[in-house]
C-alpha cells in the first residue's frame, strides 16, 4: 500500500493541524488492507504538538463503509467516528494510560497510523442493524449476537494475561 501522509516530524513547528480527505484509490486500498467491502470515503482531522522529547497526534477519524453481515451475506452501509491519540517516541514511555508508537526514524506516515485506529472500532463479525433489530424486538437477550470490534478482541486478551 502506498503512503498516505508521511511527514518528517523532526520539521514540524511547535503545533500543526492537518485535515484530510483520502482519495478513492487510497480508499479501496484500505478496504482490501482491512477486508472490508467497500470503504466510500475518509476524513481526518489531526493535530500534532511537538513536545520536548515525542510528539503528540491527536484528532478523529470519520469514515463511511459498506459492511457484510456474517449471519445473512447482506451488504449495508455504517459509519465510523473515531477519536485517536497517540505519542511518538524513541524511548517507551512508563505509563499504560498512553499509547505510545516507538520510532527509529522521524519520517511518520501519520496517515496510515490514523487508519489502524480505524481499523480497531470495525466489528469482528458485522451484523446488520436489521438482525440486531430483530434479536431486540424479539427480547431474547440470552440469543442477542455480541459483535466485538478488534479493538475490544486485544482489550480482552490483555485482560486475560
Amino acid at each position: 500500500m502506498s503512503a498516505i501522509y508521511e511527514i518528517d516530524l523532526s520539521t514540524l513547528p511547535e503545533q500543526e493541524t492537518y485535515k484530510l480527505n483520502l482519495s478513492q484509490q487510497i480508499c479501496k486500498e484500505t478496504a482490501d488492507r482491512f477486508k472490508i467491502s467497500t470503504i466510500y470515503d475518509i476524513e481526518i482531522e489531526m493535530e500534532i504538538k511537538t513536545q520536548k522529547h515525542f510528539w503528540e497526534l491527536s484528532g478523529n477519524v470519520v469514515a463511511n463503509v459498506q459492511l457484510k453481515c456474517v449471519n445473512s451475506a447482506e451488504l449495508f452501509d455504517t459509519g465510523f467516528q473515531t477519536p485517536f491519540n497517540v505519542i511518538f517516541s524513541y524511548t517507551d514511555i512508563d505509563d499504560d494510560s498512553l499509547d505510545v508508537e516507538i520510532i527509529t526514524d522521524t519520517k511518520v506516515d501519520i496517515g496510515d497510523v490514523v487508519l489502524q485506529y480505524l481499523a480497531l472500532q470495525i466489528p469482528l463479525n458485522p451484523i446488520h442493524p436489521k438482525l440486531q433489530a430483530e434479536l431486540s424486538d424479539a427480547g431474547d437477550h440470552a440469543t442477542a449476537v455480541v459483535t466485538p470490534s478488534w479493538k475490544q478482541a486485544l482489550e480482552n486478551l490483555k485482560q486475560q494475561k
